[in-house]
Order: C-alpha cells, then structure tokens, then sequence
C-alpha cells in the first residue's frame, strides 16, 4: 500500500499545481479582457464629446460670441448666451470601481480629462444662474471667455486621452511606453523652436535699432 502512497500524492500536489495555474491565467485573462471594455467604453464617451468640440470651432465662435455680449443686440449690453447643461461624464463615472485596474499613465491622462470635464459642467452651472444676468457685460465676456477656454483645454487632453486608450487596447504596456517617448521628443522639439523663434525675434529687434 505503501509504494503507491508517495506516487499518489505528488500527483495529487502536481495536478493541484497546475490547476492553480490554469485559474491564475484565467483569472489574468479575464482581467485584461474586463480593462479593455473599460478603455473601449472610456475612449467611447471622450471620442463623442470631443466630436463635439472639434465640431463647434471653438476659438472661433467665443470670439464672435464674446464679442454680442459685449455690444449686445442692438446695441444692448444684456445679451448671454444659452449655457446648456453639461453631462459628458457618466460613463467614466460609472465605472469609477474599475479605471484603478488601468495603467498608471492611462489613469492619468484620463483622470485629467474628466477633471476637466467635471469643472467645465460646474462653471455651466454656475453660467445658467440668475445671478449672471446682473453682471457687467465685461464680467459676463469675462466668463464666458473663460468657459470656452476650459473647453478648448479639454479638446486637448481629451484628444490625447483617446490616442492613449486606444494605443493601449491595440499594443499594450509597450505601445503606451513608445507612444510616451514620442510625445516627449515632440514636446523638447516644440520648445526648441519656439526658443529659436524668441532669439530670433529678439535678434531682429536689436537689428532695427
């Protein structure tokens, strides 16, 4: 009985090992599969209200905007715009529990993102109060100009929150990573040239005097 006794249990402890990789690897891959229906329905709701923005021209149309409410209709000083409600983000709210399983650097730029977002919906808020009405037409312009800046900022970084969800879901830790370094060669680079371009400007200063 015993010759069998030592057999039986290291194969007992072998198939108990493998057993346990087997749930581990499936545990793993139930989580990489759970983190990208997440990045998929976070880049989803970013992509939708970046649409948006990229659609109203916004630079542009504050500026005319601000512009009305300065002079107003026909010459009035009253005039404010509609300020609709902002709700861009409940999906990223829903599933708040789950964006702590991303990348480190995904929930940065995104948590960033929907910070902004967050902001934007409370200034529209506060834009739609009573209270605004009663404000100079330079405080109003005031606002608004910074309403329209806080959206043309969260054009950005929700731009660049979907190009790094996406490159996530498609190339993993190591596309993130690459997509990193390229972006901070892209930025010293940005700098390198506007610096070029102030001793330049400066240059030609001096030479005209």
């Amino acid at each position: 009985m015993e010759s069998w006794i030592g057999p039986a249990i290291i194969a007992a402890v072998v198939t108990a090992f493998f057993a346990l990789l087997r749930d581990a690897a499936g545990d793993r891959r139930r989580r990489n599969e759970r983190i990208r229906d997440v990045e998929a329905a976070l880049a989803a709701e970013i992509r939708a209200y970046v649409a948006v923005l990229e659609r109203d021209n916004l630079e542009e149309y504050g500026h005319r905007i601000g512009g009305r409410i300065m002079q107003g209709p026909d010459g009035h000083t009253g005039y404010f715009p509609f300020i609709p409600l902002e709700n861009n983000d409940s999906i990223f709210t829903a599933l708040i529990s789950d964006v702590a399983m991303l990348p480190p650097t995904v929930i940065d730029w995104t948590a960033i993102y929907f910070q902004q977002v967050r902001a934007i919906a409370i200034l529209a808020e506060d834009l739609r109060a009573d209270a605004v009405a009663q404000l100079s037409a330079l405080r109003k312009a005031q606002l608004y100009e910074t309403y329209i800046s806080m959206k043309v900022e969260s054009l950005a970084q929700g731009q660049d929150a979907v190009a790094l969800l996406d490159i996530h879901i498609r190339h993993g830790d190591r596309g993130v990573a690459e997509f990193l370094r390229n972006r901070r060669d892209e930025m010293t680079q940005q700098r390198s040239d506007e610096l070029r371009d102030w001793v330049n400007s400066r240059a030609s200063v001096r030479s005209d005097r």
